[in-house]
């Protein structure tokens, strides 16, 4: 028996995203040009493809790298098993669909093709709803972070997408680096293979998030850096549905301040979060509801606590490599199973029995 709202996230779906995942994530960028080729099957098929055809110009040896490619009937994301200077044998490891654009409306490579993107973004004119992000760092440093429109459902990044959100300035008006005016209702929403670290400015104040109100988080790294006590990092806000997600939030500086990790975010599963705050406080996970074999450490002159005001916890724990300045559990947190969570003393008092939490791990 488990939990209903675990049972609306459909965690068995989600894990089976995950193994496909896990099998591309961190590969550099390659895509086949030229005329599709003949269709033999999709996930698990193996193909051989003409190495002349790659793009870009194929190194000595990719091995275990991701190759974009078309046939007569779908486009493929496939793990190169061997290559030579004539042909790469590969193996389909994700269905993209059949559109010329492998299955997503914007296919971004390069820094000039992001620029034109988020143009089209913050003049509201951009209108896919599907985006792929090859692997690569992506710069923006005109104090403005990507606002995603309600038409956009699903972003995807291949191999080590990192994008670096500079000079951040906000009048705490709900904006990060990743922002949607309203949380997304729909399940077809997703952010996966994502990395933002961002950075303030000197003017403007408020939370300064890497995400906030995002849904379907599947691993993405939301990294936040202030050195300003006008803005308090934190690393992903009113998010919903994150799995595998990383979250660290620094105060660089000796300002007196709280450092956010993940903060009023909801239906979080195997997450981890080290924040710290020289001068202040830090939460690693803050006012957040239904946590699933989370982890991290919470580092700060004083009140800093890896889960604070938390609810609905299982299989919860600080990190074994770095403790917490001041405990583990603070604040109040409810509904917390004291028999998965080792270092939290509370007591247990819910109408949900702890079988229940301990049955969606």
């Amino acid at each position: 028996m488990s939990i209903p709202i675990f049972d609306e996230l459909n965690v068995q779906t989600l894990e089976g995203v995950l193994a496909d995942i896990s099998q591309i994530r961190g590969a550099p960028k390659f895509k086949l040009t030229g005329d599709a080729i003949e269709d033999k099957g999709g996930v698990g098929t193996a193909y051989t493809l003409n190495t002349k055809d790659l793009t870009p110009t194929t190194p000595a040896s990719i091995s275990g790298d991701v190759v974009i490619f078309s046939t007569t009937k779908s486009s493929y994301l496939a793990k190169v098993n061997s290559a030579d200077s004539t042909n790469v044998e590969v193996t389909v490891v994700e269905a993209l669909g059949s559109s010329s654009s492998a299955g997503y409306d914007t296919i971004i490579s390069n820094q000039e093709e992001f620029e034109a993107w988020y143009a089209e973004l913050d003049a509201g004119t951009y209108e896919g709803e599907s985006v792929l992000i090859l692997s690569g760092t992506y710069t923006r440093d005109d104090g403005n972070g990507l606002h995603f429109p309600d038409t956009l459902k699903q972003v995807c990044g291949l191999g080590n997408v990192q994008i670096k959100i500079s000079n951040f300035k906000d009048n705490n008006s709900g904006k990060g680096g990743i922002w949607y005016t309203v949380l997304p209702e729909n399940e077809q929403y997703f952010i996966k293979n994502i990395d933002v670290i961002i950075s303030a400015g000197d003017q403007g104040y408020g939370i300064l998030p890497a995400f906030i109100k995002c849904k379907n988080l599947i691993n993405c790294v939301g990294e936040s850096n202030s050195s300003s006590s006008g803005y308090s990092p934190c690393s992903f806000q009113e998010c919903v549905n994150l799995i595998n997600c990383i979250g660290k939030s620094t105060y660089s500086t000796d300002v007196v301040g709280i450092a956010y990790g993940f903060f009023k975010c909801t239906n979080l599963i195997n997450c981890t979060c080290n924040t710290s705050a020289r001068g202040g406080s830090s939460r690693s996970f803050a006012v957040c509801k239904y946590l699933i074999s989370c982890t991290g450490s919470a580092i700060g002159k004083n009140n800093s606590y890896t889960f604070s005001d938390c609810n609905i916890c299982s299989n919860c724990h600080q990190d074994l490599d770095n403790a917490s300045t001041t405990a583990t559990w603070g604040g109040n947190n409810t509904n917390v199973d004291p028999n998965t969570c080792p270092e939290y003393t509370g007591s247990y008092n819910t109408a949900i029995p702890i079988t229940d939490l301990r049955g969606v791990n």
